[in-house]
């Protein structure tokens, strides 16, 4: 955590990483700079003491292994040689790491969500459509990362044909950096951004602005909740902290509408409806104004049916009030 902590304030040109650290630390460390989208980029040079400790650094994201050396000139020179600028513009878009992507648990997890290819459900809709309004952003998905696509299970402001056939491959995916990472990624023009830069998505889908919230079930993160803008712009205090909640209240829809329901113990399923009730109560406390009334509706309706769903209560639609 610590090397993590410093390589993403430091932005260092290389990062060396040596194999003696206690208790796996080393590997334990590679493993957390490459899963990062705000350390990804950086080399990471690694001491191995055998070839097996070195393909499993390899293999967790280290650029380059050396055996272990007291010689300081190997080490230096091993660390030289990821010093020479690189040409960005002709490099293949990074990918997050595929044993994150492709974890065996995290794919069962949403596979049971039963919403990949699913057609798009009208409250994930009505929770998109406030995300662009709140945050004054073009573009709103609730994407879902699979082992080798995003399938976007709600949507608003795709261009086409992205908004008829709702999914991309990984090479366009910026969501798949905050599966990896497992925290909200926030960038003001992916253009300028170290690993983002090369991501298709800015060229083919206009991505130049981005903030997307994690989308957990199970403790397993599935996909994101995003704002895209295709102008450089900075999202301030305000938008990150209603994204926040926002995804509380998509995480709640996930478990009530989806068939992990039935897979999740009570004091999950307790909790997360609760937290995503709390947070909707939160933006229409503080964000009422700037929703429309039908908006202001289908957020009550949202937390209505979420409480009956912990309830067994069936819920009632709540209409906005007519116009005088």
């Amino acid at each position: 955590v610590q090397a993590q902590q410093a390589a993403r304030n430091h932005q260092p040109d290389v990062v060396f990483i040596g194999a003696k650290l206690p208790a796996g630390g080393g590997l334990a460390a590679v493993r957390r700079l490459a899963r990062n989208v705000h350390t990804a980029a950086i080399p990471i040079v690694a001491t191995a003491e055998s070839q097996q400790e070195a393909d499993q650094l390899l293999e967790a994201g280290a650029t380059s292994c050396i055996a272990t050396t007291e010689d300081p000139g190997v080490i230096c020179e091993s660390i030289r040689r990821h010093l020479e600028p690189s040409d960005s513009a002709h490099q293949a878009p990074r990918e997050a790491p595929k044993d994150v992507i492709r974890d065996p648990r995290r794919l069962e997890t949403l596979e049971s969500t039963e919403l990949l290819d699913a057609e798009s459900s009208p409250h994930l809709d009505d929770l998109t459509g406030m995300v662009s309004q709140l945050l004054a952003a073009p573009v709103a998905l609730v994407s879902l990362v699979d082992d080798d696509r995003q399938f976007f299970t709600s949507h608003l402001g795709l261009p086409e044909p992205w908004s008829e056939d709702p999914e991309t491959p990984l090479s366009h995916s910026f969501c798949q950096w905050v599966v990896s990472g497992r925290e909200m990624l926030v960038t003001g023009d992916a253009r300028k951004h170290p690993v983002l830069r090369t991501n298709k998505a800015i060229e083919d889908l206009g991505v130049i602005a981005y903030v997307g919230a994690p989308v957990f079930a199970d403790n397993e993160a599935l996909g994101s909740l995003c704002a895209i803008d295709s102008q450089p712009r900075e999202w301030n205090p305000r938008e990150l902290h209603i994204l926040d909640n926002m995804v509380k209240i998509v995480e709640a829809e996930l478990l009530v509408s989806g068939a992990k329901a039935k897979r999740s113990g009570l004091l999950g399923r307790i909790r997360e409806v609760g937290w995503g009730v709390r947070a909707a109560t939160r933006v229409l406390k503080t964000e009422s104004p700037s929703l429309s009334t039908d908006q202001q509706a289908a957020l009550v309706n949202i937390m209505d049916r979420h409480c009956g769903y912990l309830t067994g209560e069936p819920s009632a639609e709540v209409s906005p009030p007519r116009e005088a």
